[in-house]
């Protein structure tokens, strides 16, 4: 517990470097969102305004608290926007601790817990930048495979299947699904060093500690557990409109606690999706979508599902360039170029990867439900990779369940004796 502690510190202690890298941020395009609230914010005011219409960027969103931060920075530091990094930083800063307790009131596996709170610091703090994970797990995925087909081949099927896990493990842990950010960020820099990325790390606080005190309540029945999740629940829905889907996750979390024989008050459940419903009705009346910000910011339905499907199938890309190939000139002739042969190959280890550590899929299979849907709606827009930050602290939990399966597996594969500390056990 302590050293995953000091792990979570020296990631965030690195994403530091976004405040003292000195970015210039009163010129360029990239901090011109941070310059148009500071602006607004010397104009005569009153903060409660917030709570009753348009934040200052004028775009149509409701984010009264990320709102009342940025009131706060402006309190003392007047025009020095660059300050106003240090609590971004902060926000941040402070949301794998959040994740590491509703893990544990999910999983009450502690070190489960720990592991996808350090995974997700060290994403969120571009740590992981440092190591080329892609290119590590491919390696350890052909060695899995080759000691399958050459060595041990009374269990070549266990070692392909391991070879498919780790080969899914290197892209999930290389953040391959954040890269295309609109204007070529990286998620570090957008959820640690960007300015109105703290919408989204707020809002992703808030939805921790709902969905933590949730699963608390449920656990033990005390109902300030329960007071403390909805009241959380609305303090997301001030920051960042994303939180409209915690109602499904929720449900999901129920759904995993009930799977483990913990009793769920199912009907408590109509509150918050009745609420998120009259949020939406009283968002689109007030502050409907017709900005320009808003209408520039659309992109394609195909674009956008095709994302979605990606997150929930990462090779699905790879289906594309089959259909491509078989589209064009080429048609049948595909057949023998490398290219059709290694989409293919992608798409079944993938779906392999998934059926060999079904075993797992209960937390797993939640936590990777819970990653798409928490991206879902801002998935219709041109990305900035701030939108992924709470459907990526779910994600942390999904891939650290399939390092648990393919640690074990490996480990029974060796005939080395295997401890189940850092197996979820509800």
């Amino acid at each position: 517990m302590l050293w995953g502690l000091i792990a979570i510190g020296l990631c965030n202690l690195y994403g530091l470097r976004f405040i003292i890298g000195g970015e210039e941020m009163w010129r360029g395009t990239e901090n011109h969102d941070t310059r148009i609230i500071a602006r607004n914010l010397e104009k005569p005011h009153s903060p409660l305004q917030w709570f009753t219409g348009d934040w200052p960027l004028g775009n149509h969103f409701y984010r009264p608290i990320p709102t009342l931060a940025f009131e706060v920075d402006h309190a003392i530091w007047g025009p020095q926007i660059e300050r106003y990094k240090i609590s971004t930083w902060l926000f941040a800063a402070i949301c794998p601790f959040a994740l590491l307790w509703f893990a544990w009131e999910l999983t009450r596996s502690l070190a489960f817990s720990v592991a996808s709170a350090v995974l997700f610091a060290a994403w969120q703090s571009g740590i992981v930048q440092w190591a080329p994970w892609e290119f590590v797990f491919n390696l350890l995925a052909l060695l899995a495979v080759g000691l399958g087909i050459l060595v041990d081949r009374r269990k070549w099927g266990r070692w392909i299947g391991l070879g498919c896990v780790l080969w899914l493990l290197g892209g999930e842990l290389g953040m391959r699904l954040t890269e295309g950010d609109f204007g070529g960020m990286s998620f570090s820099y957008r959820a640690m060093g960007w300015v109105p990325g703290r919408t989204a790390t707020i809002m992703g606080l808030f939805a921790l500690i709902a969905l933590g005190s949730y699963c608390r309540f449920e656990r033990t029945g005390r109902w300030s557990f329960w007071m403390i999740a909805f009241v959380s629940f609305l303090c997301a829905l001030a920051s960042y409109e994303l939180a409209i889907m915690l109602p499904l996750a929720f449900v999901v979390c129920g759904f995993v606690l009930w799977k483990h024989k913990v009793r769920v008050h199912w009907w408590l459940h109509a509150l918050p999706w009745l609420v998120a419903f009259a949020y939406a009705w009283w968002h689109h009346v007030q502050l409907p979508p017709t900005s320009e910000y808003r209408l520039q910011r659309r992109r394609g339905n195909h674009s956008s599902i095709r994302d979605l499907v990606t997150w929930l199938f990462p090779a699905w890309p790879s289906l594309d360039e089959v259909l491509l190939l078989f589209s064009g000139d080429v048609g049948l002739a595909a057949l023998i170029l490398p290219a059709f042969w290694g989409s293919l190959i992608a798409m079944g280890v993938n779906a392999y990867g998934y059926v060999v550590a079904r075993r797992e899929w209960v937390i797993g299979g939640a936590a990777l439900l819970l990653s798409v849907a928490l991206y879902g709606p801002l998935a219709f827009q041109r990305m900035l990779t701030h939108y992924f930050y709470l459907a990526l602290a779910m994600r942390s939990l999904f891939v650290i369940t399939l390092s648990v399966f393919a640690l074990g597996e490996a480990r029974a594969l060796w005939g080395i004796k295997q401890s189940s500390r850092a197996t979820p056990a509800v």
